[in-house]
């Protein structure tokens, strides 16, 4: 736990305070507040701000400096994984109260684009999340340097997700009726489950995948 503090403090002092446009894409879930809007949006400027944070570390040699460490390769993998939860979480935190007030005031009768920013939104958010992490971080460790392979396949992968689940709950009545509106929030709790655990179950599994490939890399 304590080497775990450690790294989130490296992280937060070289790469995240010398980043602030993780903070501006951050804020793009205001987007939440615009009337008949696809919300899903709102979530992927954050994507956005993933890889570009990797690249603004790969042009100050961070991966080099960390491997320089007397820690393991997992740690310096473990590093990486702390700045995208930190970036996803801040991002879903941050979309509450602009989704209430959303809810509440500005799409009371619903959203005709896409889901209403409901608790289904953060569910099906965190499977979309879950994705492009499982593709984009064991991808990106291959080599510890390479950003645009890692990228492309994770937004593909986003999108197409994103797009399944969107149709699937608009097509489908049965799903449109529980996971769109604020009615049924038994099923929507029950989906906000499902995708937690989604999420936390791919993290565990791209971050082996990812160490696995980290350790094949000659630095």
């Amino acid at each position: 736990m304590n080497n775990t503090k450690n790294l989130f403090k490296k992280e937060w002092n070289l790469s995240i305070l010398h980043s602030p446009f993780i903070f501006i894409y951050a804020l793009l879930v205001l987007t939440l507040l615009i009337p008949e809007y696809p919300y899903f949006v709102a979530f992927g400027y954050c994507l956005i701000g993933i890889p570009t944070l990797f690249a603004f570390s790969k042009s100050n040699k961070d991966i080099e400096f960390t491997s320089i460490l007397p820690i393991k390769r997992a740690d310096v993998v473990k590093s990486r994984f702390i700045v995208v939860v930190f970036i996803e979480i801040m991002q879903l935190i941050l979309a509450i109260p602009f989704a209430i007030i959303s809810t509440l005031l500005i799409n009371p009768q619903g959203n005709i684009v896409g889901l209403d920013a409901n608790i289904s939104l953060f569910a099906t958010t965190l499977i979309e999340f879950a994705v492009f992490n499982s593709i984009f971080l064991p991808i990106f460790f291959k080599t510890g340097y390479k950003i645009a392979p890692a990228t492309t396949f994770a937004f593909v992968g986003y999108l197409l997700t994103t797009l399944i689940l969107e149709l699937l709950i608009a097509l489908i009545p049965t799903l449109n009726i529980l996971f769109d509106g604020t009615i049924y929030w038994g099923a929507q709790l029950a989906l906000l489950g499902f995708g937690i655990l989604v999420y936390i179950l791919t993290l565990v599994l791209s971050f082996k995948k990812a160490v696995k490939n980290f350790e094949k890399v000659n630095l």
